[in-house]
């Protein structure tokens, strides 16, 4: 199957005692879902997914799949130091009937060479019955995955997307190139390149704000799906106005939270050891997402149903 669309990365919400917050998951699950959007992705980057612990990365999967039903697709990230941990973990939740992962690099190591990369994700695959989305986030995990690399991985059976996060728009253009030739389903997931990304091929796009503003980023794929450039050149200003408020956070991910307790959605407490916002990053956020509002009148409300 073939990974196209908006995917948004789900925040795992958490009670101030550090819980899941299970109303709150499965808001912005239906939230999300009210704005269009072709799936979520839990416990990635903007899920928290190394800080929390496996069971609750297992629960906020299963809670999120209940919600979901058959009308999106589900993604559990598996972001692990070692490669029989991934396959232990991916092992675990086929059982519960999971059925395509997100995996990275290993972190920890820096892998001195691409062979090392592939042969992580070779073991991965050989081990698992279910589909694999290779996951390139160079500035988390300490290694980049190679454009000519993804290609290669792109070709086993059960790789099903590769997920670049890569800031480097550079090397997101060469993958793109390359996707010319190959064919391979290609996610966009650094949002300063998600428009130029979508119109040079990209199959769509996995940002973090989807999760505040879903219809926002729906539209942007869609326009970048009709070639509409005018259109796709106006929203990612947007996005930039949205990623510039957040750049007020010493923590992106507790800015993010707090964004979108801002809009109802869950309360904004991050994950151990992740650093709460002070009161004055709080208070500029804040009157700046106010200022966000007023800017864009009605047209923001559907951007955020």
């Amino acid at each position: 199957m073939k990974l196209e669309g908006v995917i948004t990365p789900l925040i795992t919400p958490l009670e101030g005692d550090g819980t899941l917050d299970q109303g709150a998951l499965i808001r912005l699950v239906e939230h999300g879902m009210r704005g269009g959007i072709h799936g979520v992705f839990i416990a990635g980057s903007c899920g928290e997914g190394t800080c929390i612990s496996a069971d609750m990365r297992r629960q906020a999967a299963l809670l999120a799949r209940q919600v979901a039903q058959d009308n999106v697709k589900v993604l559990v990230g598996v972001l692990e130091q070692s490669t029989a941990a991934v396959i232990r973990e991916i092992k675990q939740l086929e059982q519960d009937g999971f059925d395509c992962f997100v995996v990275a690099p290993p972190y920890y190591l820096k892998y001195e060479t691409q062979g090392e990369i592939i042969r992580h994700y070779e073991a991965v695959h050989n081990a698992i019955e279910t589909e694999l989305v290779i996951y390139n986030i160079p500035q988390f995990a300490g290694t980049c995955i190679a454009p000519k690399t993804l290609v290669e991985l792109s070709n086993l059976e059960r790789v099903v997307s590769i997920k670049d996060s890569n800031p480097n728009w550079e090397a997101v253009q060469n993958v793109l190139l390359l996707k010319r030739d190959h064919g391979f389903s290609y996610l966009v997931g650094n949002e300063d390149n998600g428009a130029p990304g979508m119109l040079f091929g990209g199959d769509g796009c996995v940002p973090c704000l989807g999760n505040i503003y879903p219809k926002l980023f729906v539209d942007l794929y869609e326009a970048a799906k009709r070639g509409d450039v005018e259109l796709v050149f106006e929203l990612q200003g947007v996005v930039t106005e949205l990623r510039n408020i957040l750049k007020h956070a010493t923590a992106w991910i507790s800015g993010i939270k707090y964004i979108a307790s801002l809009n109802g959605l869950c309360d904004d407490t991050p994950a151990v050891p992740i650093q709460p916002l002070s009161c004055s990053e709080r208070a500029i956020i804040g009157s700046s997402i106010v200022d966000f509002h007023k800017k864009h009148g009605r047209r923001v409300l559907s951007w955020a149903l």
